[in-house]
């Protein structure tokens, strides 16, 4: 089947030389690589694809301000999807190892209801908090879900509200997998993609942590559960900033 792969990519140069490849034996139709207007990582991007038999279905496209958007890379990533030719599109980033064996699933897109599948994303150097969440996954108390996606473009463009994704300041990913599985089926699939970067500052838990009240409304319990589990006080102080405040602290 046709698909498109899309790829935002910033300050990315140190892994495209393995993580492009890897886009490549998917054997998409279509490839359309995102960069901020005047990037650095575009003149080593475009030496890769001269390498590469995928240089003729290859799109470098660069994106502008977007001064309505809180978080950056939503508005890059969707200007990717928009400008996507085919129904499917698999999204990836940067820094990640895709597994060729993503493509033998993506014909289930559209059938029976299915209209996005996430694939599992293994970390590199591994950490506790990979093994954790593989934990409470298996004992179904948390939601399998991985950055790296397929979906359906008709079904996206059809339930994302673009007005609360302009607020958001993180978890953008979720809040396509959220507004997607109301309306349509959603499936996760066991793969062996590689994620080269899996470092969390805490600035970016901070942030996680709030987006899990802003965008998810997770209950008290299960914020504490989660701090306990993953030892996550920074996400925790952002959960409740934006809880009781709904802003940063002085």
């Amino acid at each position: 089947m046709k698909f498109s792969i899309v790829m935002p990519i910033h300050n990315d140069e140190e892994f495209l030389s393995s993580t492009l490849p890897s886009v490549w034996r998917v054997e998409p139709n279509e490839i359309i690589l995102v960069f901020d207007e005047g990037d650095k990582d575009i003149e080593a991007t475009k030496a890769l694809i001269k390498k590469s038999p995928y240089g003729n279905v290859t799109r470098l496209i660069e994106v502008g301000n977007s001064p309505d958007w809180k978080f950056r890379i939503a508005f890059v990533r969707r200007a990717g999807f928009l400008a996507a030719k085919n129904e499917v599109i698999l999204n990836t980033d940067a820094d990640t190892i895709l597994d060729p064996k993503i493509k033998e699933y993506l014909d289930l897109i559209g059938r029976d209801g299915i209209a996005l599948i996430s694939f599992r994303r293994l970390e590199f150097p591994l950490s506790f908090s990979f093994f954790v969440r593989g934990l409470l996954i298996l004992l179904h108390l948390e939601e399998p879900f991985s950055p790296i996606y397929a979906f359906q473009r008709q079904a996206w463009f059809g339930t994302e509200d673009f007005e609360s994704l302009r607020k958001l300041e993180t978890n953008e990913d979720a809040h396509l997998h959220h507004a997607i599985s109301k309306k349509h089926k959603i499936l996760f699939k066991e793969v062996s993609c590689v994620h080269l970067k899996p470092v969390l500052t805490k600035a970016r838990k901070y942030s996680e942590g709030k987006a899990r009240w802003q965008e998810n409304r997770n209950p008290m319990w299960k914020a504490l559960a989660r701090t306990i589990v993953y030892l996550d006080f920074d996400g925790m102080m952002g959960y409740l900033h934006a809880r009781w405040n709904g802003k940063d602290p002085n």
